[in-house]
Order: structure tokens, then sequence, then C-alpha cells
């Protein structure tokens, strides 16, 4: 029996995460493929646009075998810690062979044999990981702060020092992308955790990480709705159009455009029938619940995580100019900081998220087949973590944090639809 892991946020669920879960299934040689997902929120510092239960049956329902939920401290953080957590989640368990993710070509894919240029992309992956693993050097925090202070962000920044002392001739733009910076931080955390989980990169194709414009057809002019249920079907009826990034997926539904030849069909059901029901978020709905957090806690936002106190400065400079959650991320932007960086702060304070508090350590089910008890049992014998089915009465602290996000989401729907909200302890696993 092999599986391989996947950890990821499906916000929403597209063709492309169908692509690489069947790559990574099929270069994987597995048997079963295990998901850890973001809950309600996500790395960007947004409300996810779905909840986590809807997702979930998203991700089975195109393949996945057992889909764990990716705890709201590491969701919604830095590459670094939302790549760290997952990965010794998955580590855990006792019974994952492999971890896949999709990553950024670096060497020309025209005529190139995959497995060949799957190599040959991975070598300046792997020698930036194994650079970012080891303890930072006076010359390397040096040339950091150098280039920090000539106006670059933090991630473009690190990179640019690492290639100056590595001499790597890899582009410092292509590195830095969201998509390598993950597959970096995925890297790194197998290197720490000294695992020897198998690695299977899937080169992405299509629009890029941030593209907010639907791309069009690669080849056929008309090409057929992805409306199969089997996997493989429904990504083949689509395969004449590129894949979109969520980005797009999620842009293009605020504009209320079609992304039916960009989601597999039963995906795109399930978002239809949210969307319809006004269980849709999208970052304006926190304007007033973020309003309120802020104010209430102007005292003390260092306490917070990813607080700095001159963030915490700005913010309290500027609150008496809030007008909504997008617009206020966007008065506290900096030359160094990135907006996404200043969202999941302002997130971090509405969350409650502070400073110290204790990693997760155990794994919460949200969804699983009934074809993969074989799986569930080897975890049940092997794995160094809980696996949570029913909640505590008297959770850990990373638990209760994840409920309070749970409940803080469902009461934003509740102010839209006008509908109860929905208690976390009464929800079911999702079973397919």
């Amino acid at each position: 029996m092999k599986t391989v892991g996947i950890i990821a946020e499906y916000n929403p669920f597209h063709n492309g995460h169908l692509y690489q879960m069947l790559e990574a299934r099929k270069r994987a040689e597995a048997d079963y493929v295990v998901v850890v997902m973001s809950g309600d929120f996500v790395q960007r510092g947004d409300p996810a646009l779905l909840d986590k239960w809807v997702r979930a049956r998203m991700a089975l329902d195109a393949g996945a075998d057992l889909v764990l939920e990716l705890p709201v401290r590491s969701a919604c953080a830095s590459a670094e810690y939302f790549a760290q957590t997952g990965v010794s989640m998955l580590s855990s368990l006792g019974a994952v062979d492999a971890i896949s993710f999709g990553y950024e070509s670096i060497a020309l894919q025209g005529g190139v044999d995959l497995g060949s240029l799957i190599q040959t992309d991975l070598r300046p992956l792997q020698e930036a990981a194994a650079f970012f693993s080891r303890e930072e050097t006076k010359e390397y925090r040096e040339q950091l702060k150098k280039r920090l202070g000539s106006g670059l962000t933090y991630a473009k920044a690190r990179m640019d020092a690492y290639l100056n002392m590595s001499g790597n001739e890899v582009p410092a733009e292509l590195l830095s992308s969201p998509n390598n910076i993950l597959a970096i931080e995925y890297l790194k955390a197998l290197i720490r955790l000294n695992s020897s989980m198998e690695v299977i990169p899937v080169p992405r194709t299509g629009a890029g990480y941030h593209d907010m414009k639907l791309p069009g057809h690669s080849a056929a002019e008309h090409p057929a709705s992805a409306s199969a249920d089997d996997p493989a079907s429904a990504l083949a009826s689509t395969s004449a159009v590129l894949p979109a990034s969520a980005s797009a997926i999620r842009a293009a539904i605020a504009r209320q455009e079609d992304v039916s030849a960009h989601m597999p069909g039963t995906a795109l059901r399930l978002m239809t029938e949210e969307i319809r029901a006004r269980r849709a978020l999208v970052p304006s709905d926190l304007d007033l619940p973020l309003h309120d957090a802020l104010l209430r806690n102007a005292d003390h936002l260092e306490e917070y995580l990813d607080v700095s106190p001159d963030l915490a400065n700005r913010i309290r400079a500027q609150l008496g100019e809030y007008t909504g959650f997008e617009s206020f991320a966007a008065r506290l932007k900096t030359r160094q900081v990135t907006l996404t960086r200043i969202k999941r702060s302002l997130m971090h304070i509405l969350l409650d998220l502070r400073q110290g508090d204790g990693e997760a350590q155990y794994a919460r089910v949200l969804g699983f087949r009934r074809s993969a008890g074989e799986l569930l049992h080897q975890i049940s014998e092997r794995s160094s973590i809980p696996l949570i089915t029913k909640l505590p009465q008297d959770p850990p602290q990373a638990l209760r944090e994840d409920l309070f996000a749970a409940r803080l989401w469902e009461m934003v729907v509740c102010h839209k639809t006008g509908q109860p909200v929905r208690n976390e302890y009464q929800r079911q696993i999702v079973i397919v």
C-alpha cells in the first residue's frame, strides 16, 4: 500500500488541482491520496470562498481519500509555517510515503520529457531549500538587511541574497514566485524533519498563481463542459482549456462570469449551490467584524501574531480612516511589507491568534472515502498524533482557535443569509 500527501487550500477546487491530484497519484503509484487542507481562512489573509466542509467534499469527489484540516494558525500564515505544519502533519501520520506539490517550471518545457524537466527544475529548488534550512550566517543577514533597505519585499530580498551568495544563476523572480516559495518551504520542512517521504513535484500549466484573468483555449474551439463525475473524464473534457488560477476563478465569480470550463462538474455544482444560498464569503464581508476587533484591541495589538510594534502603531494611527478591510490593508502597506502579509496580520487580530500560543498536535478529519478503510486503519496504528473524528468538550488551544475561526465564518454567513449559525460540534464528517 502506498499513499501520497498534498497540502492545499482548494479555494475553490479547480481543474489545475484535479490535474495535480491525478498526476501525483499516477507518478507516486499511490493507492491513496491524503489532503491537508486549510479551513475557513486562507494564507493570503482572506476568508475562504466556501466553507471547509464543502471544499472537503470537492476534494473527495475528485479522488482524494482522506481530507484533514490544516489548523488556522498555520493556514493563515507565511509560506514557511503553512508548509512546515502541513508537512509535519503528513509525516506524523506514519502512513504517507510521498508528498506532491505544484511549482513554476524553471526549465524550458517545449519538447522536453516531463521526467527530465522535473529533475532539471527540482535541483535549484532543493539547493535553495538546503540553504534556508541551515542557520542564518552573519553574511546572509547583512545581505538581507541591505536588500530590505533598498525597498525589496522580504520574499524577494531573501532570494536575491541567497542567489548572490550561492552564485546560482536561476532568476530571483522565478524562485520567489508564490508556488516556488511554497515548493522550497515544503522541501525545507522535509529536510528539517529528516523525512523519508518521496517528493512528487508537478509543474503548473496555464495561469499564474496571482493571474486574475481566465486563460483561453489551448486547442479546441468549443471545449466540453467539465460535467463528468469521474475525475479523469472531467479533466479530459476540458483538456483544451488552460487551467485557471483560483484567484482568476474567484474574480470571475465576482463578475458573474461562467467558470464551468475551469472546474470539475461536481465541484462546480457544489459551489453554485452555495453561492445561490449566499453561503460564500468575500473579503468585504469582514469589513464590520474587523473594524470592531481593531477598535476593541487597539491598546494591545502587539500581542497578536505577526503584528510588529511598527505595524501596531500604523494601525492605531490610521484607524480613524477605516472604511473597509481591503482598503485599510492597502493604507498600511509599505514598500517592504506586502499586502498579503498586512492582511494576514489583520486576520490574526480578528481571529484572536496571539504570539506564543502552541502549535497543533492533532489531525482533524473533515472527510474520507468509504474505500479508505485500510488507510485509516494504518494511520490509527502508526500515527504519533491523535486523529480527531469527534470534537472533545475541552479542546486544546490550537483546536479552540480552529473552532473560533469556524464560528466567526458562520456568523458572517448568518448575517448575510438570516439562517442560524451552524454549530461546529454538530457538523458531520463528509463520507463519500
